[in-house]
């Protein structure tokens, strides 16, 4: 079919390319995935450990 701007339009059975889907994972998979917890007060304290705040929401290294 050919639309207004002069493109041709496909049907899905006549793209040119193959559609690939990914399958879904059941509720079985998705428990058994990578769990990553993390500790944000003590990613936070570590992250300000070497570093001096300067006001408005600015950080300078502190120097050793």
């Amino acid at each position: 079919m050919l639309l207004r701007s002069k493109k041709k339009y496909f049907k899905v059975e006549d793209q040119p390319f193959k559609l690939v889907l990914l399958p879904e994972k059941t509720p079985q998979e998705k428990d058994k995935g990578n769990e990553v917890v993390i500790n944000f007060d003590e990613a936070s304290k570590a992250w300000r450990k070497n570093k001096v705040s300067i006001g408005e929401g600015r950080f300078i290294y502190r120097l050793i």
